[in-house]
């Protein structure tokens, strides 16, 4: 029977604590499990609780084990001693799955901080590489919660533990450019995110004389969706049998602005949060994606929704350039709400010179599971001697 196994230490990733958290993290570790069996260790803070609780999850190929430890307190002191107790939980389960299955061949992390702590503390005592995939926006000059604002203490911390790894998976080339910023010397290959192809494909659909856009995010701070909200409500009064759907939690000021105006509540249909599966039923229903991000790295809803031929209008930030170009969508200037606007105008317009369904095959050809896991084998079999 062959034992060999990959530690998974993720960032993020779903839980009680966050639905949809790192769900794509989730897809690529069910995806390489074809490959190589994944032992998934998931520390995470919850407010609610008073003792430390567990849960475990196993099958033949993924084994997950998601620690839920208590957290209360905003102070300095509080935090430090969340720190700690992240560390020590950390380090007692990676123990426990030791013990039980023996040395991985690998440590794979999702996102550099805070799992990256741990990969380095188990690859400093075990001698096992790190292989890295990094998703995260904050190595982008732009970003809200950019490294560049951290302290001295948190750059020279993310600085240390990317010097750490063996080989760096960017999802985008504009990530892995600032990446390397930090940690020059490491091995890079790109490997964008993976899509379950088996839902999010082509397949015609009669959408009637509404022109549906359709916006799936978690609607925080980068994802501007006041802007797209301001110039949506000039296309609804500009023109007739237009909507846009909403997915994804709403905050209460993105429900204020809506419930302020009779127009955004005539054209306005939120779906609330939905399972995964669900997500391409939508889509197929719609005819354009929309995006107005204040920055990004590569999201995943805009692979997901080439890959079901749905155009995009995204802005031009993070890695979007890389997969949207004129036969497949419009790029914009972020935070230019004219230029939005005129872009919501012209895919109007112009829906018909879009060919769905070579976006669509075009798409599945790069993001489908065999072809992302493939790659990330390779990387695999570069840093270990893996046969896979």
């Amino acid at each position: 029977m062959n034992k060999d196994y990959v530690l998974v230490l993720p960032s993020w990733y779903p839980s009680r604590v966050h639905r949809f958290n790192g769900d794509f993290n989730e897809r690529l570790v069910n995806a390489t499990s074809k490959y190589i069996k994944q032992i998934v260790l998931y520390v995470i803070k919850d407010a609610t609780i008073k003792e430390t609780q567990i849960e475990v999850e196993e099958d033949d190929k993924i084994i997950t084990y998601i620690i839920y430890y208590p957290a209360k307190g905003n102070s300095i002191i509080s935090k430090f001693f969340l720190f700690c107790r992240y560390a020590y939980i950390s380090i007692k389960y990676t123990n426990i799955i030791i013990r039980k299955f023996g040395l991985p061949k690998l440590i794979h992390c999702y996102v550099i901080f805070p799992a990256g702590i741990m990969a380095k503390f188990v690859k400093w005592r075990y001698k096992i590489p790190i292989i890295l995939t990094e998703h995260w926006s904050a190595y982008y000059p732009e970003a809200k919660d950019s490294f560049m604002r951290s302290s001295i203490l948190k750059r020279l911390l993310i600085r240390n533990l990317l010097k750490s790894v063996n080989h760096i998976i960017p999802v985008a080339h504009k990530l892995g450019y600032f990446i390397k910023q930090w940690a020059p010397g490491i091995p890079q290959t790109v490997i964008p995110n993976v899509v379950d192809t088996s839902s999010f494909n082509y397949s015609y659909e009669n959408r009637g004389k509404t022109f549906k856009f359709l916006h799936i995010s978690s609607m925080y701070y980068a994802k501007n969706v006041e802007g797209l909200l301001r110039v949506f409500e000039n296309i609804a009064i500009e023109r007739d049998n237009v909507e846009l759907s909403l997915i994804g939690y709403m905050p209460d000021h993105i429900r204020h602005i809506i419930n302020g105006s009779r127009v955004l509540q005539s054209v306005i249909d939120y779906k609330g949060e939905i399972a995964y599966n669900q997500v391409s039923h939508y889509m197929k229903e719609h005819d354009c994606l929309v995006m107005f991000s204040r920055y990004e790295s590569l999201p995943c809803v805009i692979l997901e929704a080439l890959c079901c031929g749905l155009p995009v209008i995204a802005t031009d930030v993070g890695g979007i350039r890389e997969v949207i170009s004129q036969y497949n969508g419009i790029l914009i200037k972020s935070e230019c709400e004219t230029a939005l606007n005129e872009a919501i105008g012209a895919m109007i317009d112009n829906i018909d010179t879009y060919n769905r369904e070579e976006i669509s095959k075009e798409a599945i050809k790069k993001f489908n599971y065999n072809n992302v896991t493939r790659s990330i084998c390779e990387i695999y079999k570069k840093v270990i001697k893996l046969s896979c």
